[in-house]
């Protein structure tokens, strides 16, 4: 599905599984010798992800069940953030700029669904796009520009409904409590602001559920995230000192944004956050998490799709070696 500058574009998928979606932001920039911008959230300028929603909707037996509905900004960074965002935040070079050459990048990026999704004949994912007339700045070439969205088929077994949801931050907060219910499997706080640390807004964050709780300051934050991606090339790029503008160079880009539970799913949870107030800024801070729902005819459904795989794999084993 492709969709350009001020336009929207929908699709459906049906009898097939899927685990996610494939983003493709091809940009060309406006004049040649131009290096284009990093990919920034509500800057206005360049590429901004802010402007681009994008929704996920699963249709089955009568209910609609809305898997994620959000801006482009706060889903790339949710599902970019343990690699380094670099994909998503410089993007790869299909044209490098030069004398009467323009800039070509191409900005890429996984949306996860968080697991298997089977679609059963009557089941229905429907998706869509709206590119924003703010999406592309004016550096940007808007009619050589588009996004493209499709989805990553997979094979796997159907353990719930994944749902994807934010929580904006109120500018000047100083503290944001939040039950996010149970089947949570990732939560994250997204700094969409700041690309240094020296003006540090949480100060303190606490998570409880019922398998595991944490407490972190600023600093526990930064290690816990490096402890997740510690076998990562990413680390090579941690480096605050870069202006990360340059095609050459790359910081993370809002390395203020931190994921803090990305394991097995947990009940009951809860996050509390105290903020610096000062440094709350509107519509630039979220708490992003993803849980599951589930039932015992989708466990059932997984059990037997799991007993039959295991049968077939053993019939085409031989009796020794």
């Amino acid at each position: 599905m492709l969709a350009k500058l001020n336009e929207g574009r929908n699709s459906t998928i049906s009898k097939r599984t899927i685990d996610g979606f494939l983003v493709c932001v091809n940009l060309l920039a406006a004049a040649a010798n131009t290096v284009l911008a990093a990919t920034l959230y509500g800057t206005g300028t360049g590429f901004d992800a802010s402007q681009v929603n994008f929704k996920v909707i699963l249709r089955r037996s009568g209910k609609e069940y809305v898997i994620m509905h959000d801006n482009l900004g706060i889903l790339g960074a949710f599902n970019s953030i343990l690699n380094g965002a670099k994909n998503w935040f410089l993007g790869t070079d299909i044209i490098r700029p030069a004398s009467g050459v323009k800039h070509n990048s191409i900005r890429t990026l996984f949306i996860s669904l968080g697991g298997h999704l089977n679609l059963s004949v009557g089941d229905e994912i429907y998706y869509e796009v709206n590119v924003g007339r703010n999406a592309f700045g004016s550096a940007i070439d808007t009619t050589a520009s588009y996004i493209q969205i499709n989805p990553h088929y997979s094979i796997g077994k159907e353990v719930g409904i994944f749902l994807t949801k934010s929580n904006v931050i109120q500018a000047s907060a100083t503290r944001e409590s939040v039950n996010l219910g149970n089947n949570v499997t990732r939560i994250a706080f997204l700094n969409m602001e700041d690309t240094g640390v020296s003006n540090q807004i949480i100060q303190n964050l606490n998570f409880s559920s019922d398998r595991i709780d944490g407490s972190y300051n600023f600093g526990e934050l930064i290690a816990l995230n490096d402890l997740w991606f510690r076998n990562s090339q990413w680390l090579k790029y941690f480096d605050y000192s870069s202006g990360g503008s340059d095609v050459d160079s790359y910081q993370p880009a809002y390395p203020q944004s931190f994921v803090f539970h990305n394991e097995e799913a947990v009940d009951n949870a809860a996050v509390d956050i105290t903020f610096d107030p000062t440094k709350v800024s509107a519509q630039k801070n979220y708490l992003v998490y993803q849980s599951f729902l589930s039932s015992k005819e989708i466990i059932a459904k997984a059990a037997a799709m799991s007993e039959k795989h295991a049968v077939e794999n053993l019939s085409k084993l031989p009796v020794t070696l």
